[in-house]
């Protein structure tokens, strides 16, 4: 059923067929007692068992009938197998992920777990199974696999690790920024890319202070120069890396009972990934209660294909997580013999690579054999060939990483769903390896705490913002952080934690956790209201996540208006001034100012950057933010760097880039300045993965655009691309009172609970999630029985 042959009618069946069964009776072999499962308003299902074995395989079964093609695209572009569904189009895509191993990674991991999580693993994977059965008995497997005409493969735990593992890839940003300023220095030269080297203002929000601070800046080690004639082709690593996610990170903050009007303590915790449809987070509450009294009751969202929560809270505890921005992963400079490109030069001796045999199979066409070469540091991500010439150098980019040791994060968030106390929820965090989470915690004893928990390395030499040489031990890892070492705070004087992906410790810190951080103004923005606030309750933490204060232009639009002050503006210049000295400096969707600012932000950097830099570098480059606005705050100094310089000095640049801001604006929304709307640019599309396809086929799974508010720059974060469309934000928001668990526990999910084309539960969300709205979470029976009832029979 493909393409054009398919008609309307066909498909209305097709999606019908594809329906989760949410009420009635259903038989799944395989299980010892009944399971019953309620689903809410929202489609949430609420599992009731009376044994773990039966709890997980309910939960898998569960899962699976929302989203099973999503949990097999999942596995599929983690493994590399995109290709054996859609064809040549995803040979690149397959390459890099074959190249990346990740499933050796995950066989390592899956090695690792111990008995009882296996067995959690294999309960699991029994349900998914169980429905993948039933549905292609009944025809009613989801429409994409209808549609691209394919049959699911069974499930297996190594599946289950695999999306551990692409989790872990979707928050690892260091890979792509070492190959940029690789790129740039070889551009500009060494001193130019150096002044666009990371940066965190001296006065930039530190989530655990020492009380004696340090020099404000992180201070990096001497990058090392590496052979100009490396020989490696890049364009292709270049391609893939400028078309990956961005900014993946989140806002995260606990507060004491002491500030609150309950006396308990708060969380909010809202992470932040791209916009997806299917939802990147499934929602679910596992309730069970056994006859030898054993009982487990905790909700929250998991990732499609992995039991348990990952985020959420039971009856004692609450959690949630940032990205840490830690820095995981660094490239080395493999030498290899010109002749054998089975040996790699270290420490003047020629040693054996190991050669990893892959096949990518692709759908209408040929196989396409895949050599991945693996030195001490890791694999190979570069092509590399021999040369007749003996004295001419070979070199390839291995990557080391973390993610590639056994490591037992999912048997963490499993105990963690257990935990009652701090106590025991630090010893689970013993086991979270990659990626590195800055953890949030709260308890109903009155317990708040941070705790960053994950492998961090510890560098020879270097600040890892740059490949290194692999054929010396100069920078080589000497270890991990030890975890009796890494941030944490407990009860903090103050009141409160505030996590958002900003500086985590100053310089005081004996470590180096990454150089490369995130902007601090989200952070300084919740921890200002935070420390403004007395008697704070849920509906204020709510508003808070969708804050759009833009405290970037406090910051930077004093800086710019004070240039084009300077300047002989036209009428409409001076009417675009006007009306950003006159911004509240809200990015509020119906207002003009976000739309002027913000369009000026991209046309001062585009003018700044890329001719210099070239469009390739530019769609790539790292670090940006916190680089410009030093740079701008330093030239209003007069200190110009070589960048404004080259550009055509400072007020030229400043001036130049906002006459082509506005002109784009006008071009964008007319002449008019009172129709001018950041909404009607600034929007938020989620759309399906196979929309061109459904639209060839006269059906659309696409949900209707938002015009939003927010920006890069605010609590209530919404990252866009010079289109204007929205592509990243809350993926999820919770908001929980530690006095009422099972009262005052609220969330959204982004855009809705269901994969299932033509489900009330798609995108119901979504307009909920725009206007900031949480919804309760349905935690006692007497609420969410009055849900669907669906009966599991063993």
């Amino acid at each position: 059923m493909q393409g054009g042959e398919t008609d309307a009618i066909q498909l209305q069946q097709a999606v019908r067929n594809s329906m989760s069964q949410t009420s009635g009776e259903i038989n799944l072999p395989g299980l010892q007692q009944n399971v019953t499962v309620y689903r809410d308003e929202r489609g949430v299902p609420h599992i009731e068992a009376a044994s773990l074995s039966d709890l997980y395989m309910a939960q898998g079964f569960v899962t699976a009938q929302d989203r099973l093609w999503q949990m097999d695209m999942s596995r599929r572009l983690t493994s590399g197998r995109m290709a054996e569904v859609f064809g040549p189009d995803y040979v690149p895509s397959d390459l890099h992920y074959r190249k990346l191993q990740l499933s050796k990674a995950a066989e390592e991991s899956l090695d690792r777990c111990s008995a009882a999580v296996r067995e959690i693993l294999e309960r699991f994977s029994a349900g998914i199974n169980a429905y993948i059965r039933q549905a292609s008995e009944q025809g009613s497997l989801p429409l994409e696999f209808v549609l691209l005409d394919y049959q699911p493969e069974p499930w297996t735990p190594l599946d289950t690790m695999l999306i551990g593992k692409l989790l872990a890839a979707s928050l690892s940003e260091n890979l792509k920024a070492e190959i940029y300023r690789d790129q740039l220095r070889s551009r500009v030269g060494d001193e130019r890319a150096k002044e666009l080297w990371p940066v965190y203002p001296e006065d930039g929000y530190v989530t655990i202070p020492s009380g004696d601070l340090a020099d404000g800046c992180t201070q990096l080690d001497e990058s090392p120069l590496l052979p100009e004639n490396k020989r490696l082709d890049l364009s292709g690593l270049l391609r893939l890396l400028s078309g990956s996610s961005q900014g993946n990170g989140s806002n995260g903050w606990v507060v004491s009972g002491k500030l609150t009007k309950s006396g308990k303590p708060l969380l909010a915790n809202d992470p932040h990934l791209d916009y997806e449809v299917p939802a990147i987070w499934y929602q679910t509450h596992l309730n069970l209660q056994t006859e030898a009294g054993e009982r487990l009751n905790v909700i929250g969202v998991t990732l499609p294909g992995v039991p348990g929560i990952v985020l959420g809270h039971n009856d004692q505890i609450a959690w949630g997580v940032t990205n840490a921005i830690a820095d995981t992963q660094d490239l080395f400079l493999e030498k290899f013999h010109p002749a054998n490109l089975q040996l790699v030069m270290h420490q003047g001796k020629w040693e054996d690579v190991t050669v990893v045999r892959e096949t990518i199979r692709v759908r209408g066409g040929a196989d396409i054999p895949l050599d991945v070469r693996i030195t001490r540091h890791g694999p190979i991500l570069t092509e590399v060939e021999s040369h007749d010439d003996p004295d001419a150098a070979v070199y390839g980019l291995a990557l080391r990483w973390t993610a590639y040791g056994a490591s037992a994060e999912i048997e963490a968030f499993l105990e963690l769903n257990k935990a009652k106390n701090w106590e025991e929820c630090r010893e689970c965090l013993r086991k979270i390896e990659s990626p590195v989470l800055n953890v949030l915690f709260a308890a109903v004893d009155g317990t708040i705490a941070l705790r960053t928990a994950g492998s961090i390395p510890i560098r020879a030499r270097g600040d890892g913002l740059v490949p290194v040489p692999g054929w010396t031990d100069e920078y080589e890892w000497n270890g991990f952080i030890p975890f009796e070492e890494m941030p944490e705070v407990v009860n903090p004087e103050q009141g409160f934690i505030v996590s958002a992906n900003n500086k985590i410790t100053d310089d005081a810190y004996p470590y180096l956790i990454s150089a490369a951080w995130d902007t601090p103004y989200r952070a300084k923005r919740i921890a200002d209201q935070l420390q403004r606030g007395r008697e704070l309750t849920v509906e204020e933490m709510s508003s808070l996540q969708g804050d759009l204060a833009n405290e970037q232009a406090d910051t930077i639009l004093p800086i710019l208006l004070e240039v084009l002050q300077r300047q002989s503006l036209s009428p409409d210049e001076q009417e675009a001034v006007h009306i950003l000295k006159t911004w509240d400096r809200l990015d509020e969707a119906h207002q003009a100012a976000p739309l002027l600012y913000h369009v000026w932000d991209l046309s001062l950097r585009k003018h700044l950057y890329e001719p210099q830099m070239g469009a390739d570098l530019y769609a790539l480059m790292a670090d940006g933010t916190n680089v410009t606005d030093q740079m701008l705050r330093r030239a209003a100094e007069g200190q110009e760097s070589s960048w404004i310089k080259e550009a055509g000095e400072f007020d030229l640049l400043v001036y130049q880039s906002f006459q082509a801001a506005l002109q784009h604006v006008i071009s964008l929304q007319g002449h008019d300045s009172r129709k001018w709307r950041w909404g009607d640019y600034h929007q938020l599309r989620f759309a399906h993965p196979l929309s061109s396809l459904l639209e060839r086929i006269g059906a659309t799974a696409d949900v209707p655009a938002y015009p939003v508010g927010g920006s890069r720059q605010t609590v209530c974060l919404m990252g866009f691309a010079e289109s204007g469309r929205v592509l990243s934000g809350a993926s999820w928001r919770q908001v929980v009172d530690l006095a009422a668990l099972d009262r005052q526990s609220y969330d959204i999910l982004t855009p809705g609970q269901s994969g299932q084309v033509g489900s009330r539960w798609y995108a119901d969300q979504a307009p909920l999630h725009v206007k900031g709205e949480l919804r309760p979470q349905l935690f006692r029976p007497e609420e969410y029985r009055t849900g669907e009832k669906l009966v599991l029979h063993p």
